[in-house]
């Protein structure tokens, strides 16, 4: 666990997609699915989630990174 008593699911930085994910609809879908997770397994905001998510899957943490 990291501070805060929240599950440390890392920062980004390890997460690789999916080889097989290209089309922005599998982007898009594995975005929603790890803000998802995020969320409710981690127990972070629905905002940082996504924020979280956005940087993992398309390497930007900003709202213009993503969803495509």
């Amino acid at each position: 666990m990291s501070k805060g008593g929240k599950a440390d699911f890392g920062n980004g930085e390890g997460h690789q997609s999916s080889p097989f994910l290209h089309d922005k609809e599998s982007l898009n879908a594995e975005f929603e699915e790890r803000a998802a997770i995020l969320e409710f397994d981690a127990d972070f905001s629905r905002r940082e989630a996504e924020r979280r998510a956005r940087l993992e899957i398309y390497g930007s943490d900003d709202a213009e990174g993503g969803p495509l």
